[in-house]
C-alpha cells in the first residue's frame, strides 16, 4: 500500500484515540465513577452475634475484679448511635459458653446504624445507662460509677468488651455491714454519672463525670467488696477503708503506697483481717455546712482600701486595716471608734486570743505585731518574714489568721500559697498551694481560722467567693459566691452573732467607699 493511501487511515485512528482519551479525562466512567462505583459497605443484618468479655489485669494476687463471666439474665444495650433505635439483648443460659466469656446470640432484628465509625456499639449493664443522655453518638451515659462497666464496638460479628473502670477488692473477717473508701489526700473517688465514648478510632474514653464525692460507700457481701472507679484512680499517698458496723466505724485499714490504676487494672488486697486497726475518730463524711441566708452592707468611709478584719478580744467590735497603713476599730454598723496610721501596706489582721496582741500582714513579705493594750500604737515590731513572698511584690502577703498553739497562718495573693509560722517567727510548714488542694480557688485575699469548727475560711477576690477548707488543708468543704462584693479582701467568722463579716476594698479612687458586709448563716455554730 502506498503512503498516500495510508494517511487517511492513520488520521482516523488518531481521531479515535484522541476521542477515547478525552472521554477518560472528562467523564467519570473510570474505576471510581458512577458506572464503576466502589462497592457499598454491607450493613449488618439479623443473625448470630458474639459478645466477648476481656480479662481484668490485677496488680496483686489474682481475683475476680470486674465482670468475669456472662450470666443468665444479663442485659446488654446495643445501639447504632441513636438511642431510640437501640435494642436490649437479654442473655439466656443457652447463649453462654462453658467458661462464661462468650455469649452467642441470634438477633432477629438489629438497630439502624446512623452515627460514628462503627456500625454498632454495646454497653453493659444496660440498666445503668441513662436513655435521655445517651440519645445520639457513640457515647453511653452511666448513672453509677461504682460498677464493673463495659463497652464495645462491633468488629465483624463480634463485640469485644473492654472494662472502663479501675478496681480495688478486699475481704475481711467479722460481722461488718459495709465500708467507706477515701484517699488520704481527699481525692475525688466517686461520681454520680459518667459518659463513656468507645469506638474503633477513639480509645481515649470520654471522661465527662457528674457530681463528685470524696467518699465511696459500699455494703459488704459475704465479708467482701470490690470498689470501682471510672476510667482511672490516682492517689498520691494511698487510701483508707473504714469498716462499718451499723452506724459506727470501729475498724480501719490503711494503704500507705501511692496508687496509679488505669482502666481494667485492679489492686487485689485479699484478706485484710490481720491488717485492720481500731478506730475511734470522726465518721468518714463531710460535715453539715452552714447555709448562707442574707447579706447586709455597712459603709466604712474613714478607712480607705479596707483590706483586713478580725474580732476584738471581747467580740464586741471589729479591728480593721487598710492598704495605706490605716488601723482602726469599727462597730458592727461601720462606725470608727479608734484610728491610727502607720506607713505600711497593711493587708490583713488577726488577734491572739490569749494575749490580745494584734498581728498584721504587711505586704509584700512580713508580719508586724502591735502588743496589747495598744497604748503606744507607734511601736510596731516585725516578727515574721516570709522570704518566698518577696518575689510576689504587690501580690504578696494578703491574709493572716491566728490558728492555735501560738501558730499563725499567712497567705499570699499570688499563687494562693499559705504558710504556718510560730509567733516567734519559726516556720512550722509551708508553702502549701491552695490551688493544688482545690482548683477552684485563685488567690488568698483574706484568712480566718474558725476554732469552733476547726475550719479555715479563705476570701478570694478574683473568683468573688468565700472558700472553707479543713484545718489541715487537705480538701475544700464549701464555697460561697459573693459576687455582690466586687473586691472581697477579708473575712471574719463571728459565732456570737451567727454571721461572717466580709470586707470590701473599693480601691483608692476619689469616690470610693470601703464597706463591711454581714453574711448571716444558718448552722454556723
Amino acid at each position: 500500500m502506498r503512503i498516500r493511501h495510508l494517511f487517511p487511515v492513520l488520521c482516523s485512528v488518531l481521531m479515535v484515540l484522541s476521542c477515547s482519551n478525552t472521554n477518560n479525562q472528562h467523564t467519570p466512567d473510570g474505576p471510581d465513577g458512577p458506572d464503576n462505583p466502589e462497592p457499598k459497605k454491607e450493613k449488618p443484618a439479623p443473625g448470630v452475634y458474639k459478645f466477648v468479655i476481656s480479662d481484668f489485669s490485677t496488680k496483686a494476687s489474682v481475683d475476680g475484679s470486674g465482670k468475669t463471666a456472662w450470666e443468665e439474665g444479663d442485659e446488654i444495650l446495643v445501639t447504632g448511635g441513636y438511642y431510640p433505635g437501640a435494642i436490649t439483648v437479654k442473655l439466656k443460659a443457652s447463649d453462654i459458653s462453658p467458661d462464661g466469656k462468650t455469649a452467642a446470640v441470634t438477633l432477629d432484628k438489629v438497630p439502624e446504624s446512623v452515627f460514628g465509625p462503627d456500625d454498632f456499639y454495646a454497653a453493659w449493664p444496660a440498666g445503668l445507662i441513662d436513655p435521655e443522655s445517651t440519645f445520639t453518638e457513640d457515647t453511653f451515659d452511666f448513672t453509677d460509677t461504682d460498677a464493673p462497666l463495659m463497652c464495645a464496638w462491633l468488629k465483624g460479628d463480634t463485640f469485644n468488651f473492654e472494662h472502663v473502670c479501675a478496681a480495688i477488692s478486699f475481704s475481711v473477717n467479722g460481722d461488718f455491714d459495709g465500708c467507706v473508701f477515701s484517699g488520704k489526700k481527699w481525692e475525688m473517688v466517686k461520681y454520680s454519672t459518667w459518659s463513656v465514648q468507645n469506638n474503633s478510632e477513639d480509645h481515649n474514653f470520654r471522661n465527662a463525670r457528674g457530681k463528685s464525692d470524696y467518699f465511696l460507700r459500699k455494703d459488704l457481701k459475704n465479708g467482701a467488696a470490690t470498689l470501682y472507679f471510672p476510667f482511672s484512680l490516682t492517689l498520691e499517698e494511698g487510701f483508707r477503708i473504714y469498716l462499718r458496723k451499723g452506724d459506727s466505724y470501729p475498724k480501719i485499714f490503711t494503704y500507705d503506697s501511692a496508687v496509679d490504676l488505669k482502666r481494667s487494672e485492679a489492686i487485689a488486697l485479699g484478706d485484710i483481717s490481720s491488717k485492720i486497726q481500731d478506730y475511734s475518730g470522726p465518721a468518714p463524711e463531710l460535715p453539715q455546712m452552714p447555709v448562707f441566708d442574707k447579706i447586709t452592707r455597712f459603709d466604712v468611709k474613714e478607712v480607705p482600701e479596707l483590706s483586713g478584719l478580725c474580732l476584738t478580744s471581747d467580740g464586741s467590735a471589729l479591728w480593721t486595716v487598710g492598704d495605706s497603713g490605716w488601723l482602726g476599730q469599727i462597730s458592727f454598723d461601720g462606725k470608727v471608734t479608734k484610728f491610727w496610721n502607720k506607713t505600711a501596706d497593711m493587708e490583713g489582721i488577726t488577734i491572739h486570743p490569749q494575749t490580745g496582741d494584734l498581728y498584721i500582714a504587711n505586704e509584700p513579705n512580713s508580719v508586724i505585731r502591735l502588743k496589747a493594750p495598744y497604748d503606744k500604737p507607734s511601736t510596731f515590731e516585725k516578727v515574721i518574714t516570709v522570704p518566698e513572698a518577696s518575689k510576689y511584690g504587690n501580690s504578696g502577703m494578703e491574709g493572716i489568721a491566728y490558728y492555735k498553739d501560738d501558730i499563725l497562718i499567712v497567705g499570699t495573693q499570688s499563687s494562693a500559697n499559705v504558710w504556718f509560722y510560730k509567733t516567734d517567727g519559726t516556720l512550722v510548714k509551708g508553702p502549701i498551694s491552695l490551688k493544688k488542694v482545690y482548683t477552684g480557688i485563685v488567690e488568698v485575699g483574706g484568712l480566718c481560722y474558725d476554732p469552733v469548727n476547726d475550719w479555715l475560711w479563705v476570701s478570694d477576690s478574683e473568683t468573688h467567693k468565700i472558700f472553707v477548707f479543713d484545718s489541715e488543708l487537705t480538701h475544700v468543704l464549701a464555697e460561697y459566691p459573693v459576687s455582690m462584693i466586687h473586691n472581697n479582701e477579708s473575712v471574719c467568722v463571728d459565732h456570737k452573732n451567727n454571721c461572717v463579716w466580709v470586707g470590701l476594698d473599693d480601691g483608692d479612687e476619689a469616690n470610693s467607699v470601703s464597706a463591711i458586709y454581714r453574711l448571716d448563716f444558718t448552722g454556723l455554730n
